[in-house]
């Protein structure tokens, strides 16, 4: 009984102090910001705003639905047996650890090049060169991530590599740039 009334007065704390905390306390609280707006839409003297794409590589996205992390969400999707989970966990599960060493030399070239745009005596050759590392560094992960897509194909039957080129499709669609002046030219041929 001791517990439950120490409990119950714990939880009306916690329930007083989040209260104060978001701004729901009683009305002698403190007042609150001005709403605030957004900014009012560019005059005719702005440039307009260009649609861009995300940087490549796009593609990698995608891959990393193939990860033995996300094994549950295959097996999910894919409708995966007990006997196509299992080798897909032992595939997977390899194929992380074959990426690690990958994986750490893409960010130690991504840094690398990051330290070297930060130091003003660096040349534009030793941009470049640092730059074509880490190409060099992505593409081996993306290689990697290739084999192990390649591999886990292997062991899906003909309805579930079609659902996974589904799958796979809609995620990349999120990366992709979206045909703009197709969609619009397209109801007005169709007249």
């Amino acid at each position: 009984m001791k517990t439950l009334g120490f409990l119950l007065m714990l939880v009306v704390v916690l329930t007083v102090i989040s209260g104060a905390a978001f701004g729901q306390g009683s009305a002698t609280s403190a007042p609150t910001a001005p709403a605030v707006t957004a900014p009012p839409p560019p005059g005719p003297t702005s440039t307009p705003r260009r649609h861009t794409v995300r940087p490549v590589p796009s593609i990698l996205p995608t891959l990393r639905l193939i990860d033995a992390g996300m094994l549950p969400t295959l097996g999910f999707l894919l409708n995966l047996t007990d006997e196509q989970k299992a080798k897909a966990q032992e595939l997977l599960a390899r194929s992380d650890e074959e990426m690690k060493p990958k994986i750490a030399a893409q960010v130690k070239a991504a840094t690398e090049y990051i330290a070297l745009l930060g130091k003003p005596d660096s040349s534009q050759a030793d941009l470049i060169a640092a730059a074509q590392k880490v190409l060099a560094a992505d593409a081996e992960v993306m290689a990697g991530r290739i084999r192990a897509f390649v591999a886990f194909r292997g062991i899906l039957t003909a309805e579930q590599n079609a659902r996974l080129a589904q799958e796979l499709q809609t995620t990349a669609s999120r990366w992709l740039p979206q045909p703009q002046a197709e969609a619009a030219s397209a109801p007005s041929a169709a007249k």
